[in-house]
């Protein structure tokens, strides 16, 4: 067998093993993450906050409507917010002290173990 085979042959297993590991669903033990941030998610009049973990959505507020420009702190938008932090703060989640920029932009980090 030529070199160049056997390099196609190791590069099609790794791409293989590589897409598979997308589709292979993890045990829940493996499920823990050490940090979170809540980020804003808009389309058009309405948007929600979602906590991404690792580049994945591992939560989402109620969505709400928002005018177009600066997300205001106050009304339905401030209750989202808080509706999803304290569902986060009953999970083990505590705010960060680091500042990310605009005022819904927060960082957390795993306080307890994840119940089973």
């Amino acid at each position: 067998m030529s070199i160049a085979v056997a390099v196609a042959v190791l590069v099609v297993v790794c791409a293989a093993g590589f897409a598979l590991a997308d589709f292979v669903p993890l045990g829940r033990s493996e499920r823990r993450f050490d940090g979170c941030r809540v980020t804003l998610w808009r389309s058009g009049s309405t948007a929600e906050f979602r906590v991404i973990a690792e580049r994945r959505v591992i939560g989402r507020s109620e969505p709400f409507e928002v005018p177009s420009g600066p997300l205001p702190d106050d009304g339905e938008v401030r209750v989202a917010y808080d509706e999803l932090l304290a569902r986060l703060y009953e999970l083990g989640w505590g705010a960060d002290d680091l500042q990310l920029g605009r005022w819904y932009e927060t960082r957390l980090v795993q306080r307890t173990a994840i119940p089973a």
